[in-house]
């Protein structure tokens, strides 16, 4: 698989109504509320884990946002040949310059122009939720995933204790309005159906911040049969 560097300038008419700054996508990362930034960073950790344990030799981060998830690999000191990160948000050809462990492309998980079979991991932080053609997705990911390769994902549980913290942080139970609005058209449950269903299996799933009744995420850990 050949990736090479896209390090254009965004189209400002396309980027006219999206955050220019990365970090405003998730803005619980820097978020001035301790807990809702130690939950958030918590998830980019925990999702690190799964890299370092599975050690994969190319890797796709999928809605990749501000780069976070490749940073906190690189500071983990995890070697991977071959990272490729994708976003809808044009802004992420601008990370070409400052991240040289990875190569951006502005591309959406519906349709990519990757070669079928190039990655060894996918990961999909808090993306899949807002896709509402998750089927289309799905079927993008298993021609890209190489067999046996693995799906690492993040989502919410969109619980009664999640839409409450919702409205205490951003001041509506709507995801579709508000700072960082974006629908959400699945939870958790939901999505992990549609994985299984898709020719998944679970190999390791943790509960953000606590289990069950206090869980507001999800981080999984699936391997394509």
């Amino acid at each position: 698989m050949e990736l090479t560097k896209d390090i254009g300038k965004p189209d400002e008419k396309k980027t006219a109504q999206i955050p220019v700054d990365l970090d405003e996508i998730v803005p619980e990362y820097l978020s001035s509320n301790p807990l809702a930034r130690i939950l958030f960073n918590c998830r980019i950790s925990v999702a690190t884990g799964y890299i370092r344990k599975i050690s994969p030799s190319s890797l796709l981060d999928v809605g990749c946002g501000s780069g976070k998830l490749i940073r906190s690999i690189t500071a983990a000191g995890i070697a991977i040949d071959q990272i490729a990160a994708i976003d809808v948000n044009p802004a992420v050809l601008s990370l070409n310059r400052t991240i040289a462990e990875g190569i951006f492309s502005v591309q959406s998980i519906l349709q990519t122009d990757f070669l079928s079979y190039s990655f060894d991991a996918i990961a999909c932080l808090d993306t899949l939720e807002h896709i509402e053609q998750i089927h289309t997705a799905m079927a993008e990911i298993d021609r890209i995933l190489k067999p046996g390769g693995y799906l690492i994902t993040s989502e919410p549980t969109e619980s009664a204790l999640y839409k409450t913290l919702r409205l205490i942080l951003k001041g509506t139970y709507s995801q579709e309005t508000g700072p960082c609005a974006g629908k959400h058209y699945y939870n958790a449950r939901q999505i992990d159906e549609i994985i299984l269903k898709s020719g998944f299996v679970l190999e390791q799933r943790t509960s953000l911040p606590f289990a069950f009744p206090f869980d507001l995420f999800h981080l999984n850990l699936y391997r394509k049969r």
